[in-house]
């Protein structure tokens, strides 16, 4: 299959794609043996497709025409290069900030449990600007722990976060206004459903719908999500 027809499979344009590749490019050499026998084109290719279909490491090996383990190492190899390129930081945030958590269904029986989703999930902590631009990943916790206790742990201390009433003892909670404030919690309640959107779209990349991968591969595939989402929404200039 050729690099446009997989780039489609990926869900991003064939220019933000090379993007993405061009950017890791110095940090994936051409060598010989496995799974170096893949371009390093192809090899990003390889992780972007896993992490957008979700298809087990045998098919995505199948459409690569590689065998899995080879398949696997290159998800292991890349898969931390990619989360790396989100810088995960808040310093360049605006004051406030929005806040909210969202539950992601994981396989890894140790790191989840069930959530009111009745599913076992982990729980994870986005934090966006006004204009939809992801900027932190909390790691994740098991589905049942409360959004204020993952948040705690999670959350750096400091800039201050629009969020809704379940963080109301978080440092620097902007909460909704009070109902008797009509107009300041509708404006409120709009500005918040933003991260709405931003989690809405993360989860695009279905690998955060039921990953099968252990440990902390699936705080690296949050991270690795956050970059292509951010550069979807425009956030991030493809121009090279």
């Amino acid at each position: 299959m050729s690099l446009s027809n997989l780039a489609i499979l990926t869900g991003l344009s064939k220019p933000q794609v090379v993007y993405v590749v061009t950017a890791l490019t110095t940090k994936l050499k051409v060598r010989k043996g496995r799974p170096h026998h893949l371009t390093p084109a192809r090899r990003v290719l390889l992780v972007l497709v896993w992490l957008r279909t979700n298809l087990t490491e045998r098919g995505v090996a199948a459409i690569f025409g590689v065998s899995q383990s080879t398949a696997h190492r290159t998800i292991t190899a890349v898969l931390p290069l990619v989360a790396a390129l989100h810088p995960n930081v808040l310093s360049d945030g605006p004051e406030h900030l929005l806040l909210d958590g969202t539950l992601n269904p994981v396989h890894d029986q140790s790191i989840t449990k069930k959530s009111k989703n009745y599913r076992r999930s982990i729980n994870t902590q986005v934090i966006c600007t006004h204009r939809r631009k992801i900027i932190y990943v909390g790691k994740a916790f098991p589905g049942n722990r409360n959004d204020i206790i993952v948040a705690r742990s999670t959350v750096p201390v400091g800039p201050t976060h629009k969020t809704d009433g379940g963080y109301r003892t978080i440092p620097g909670a902007i909460l909704p206004p009070p109902r008797t404030q009509p107009r300041a919690r509708r404006r409120h309640i709009q500005v918040r459903a933003r991260i709405e959107h931003v989690l809405a779209r993360m989860k695009d990349w279905q690998i955060l719908r039921q990953c099968r991968a252990r440990g902390e591969t699936i705080n690296l595939a949050l991270r690795a999500v956050a970059y292509p989402t951010n550069i979807r929404l425009g956030h991030v200039s493809t121009d090279l």
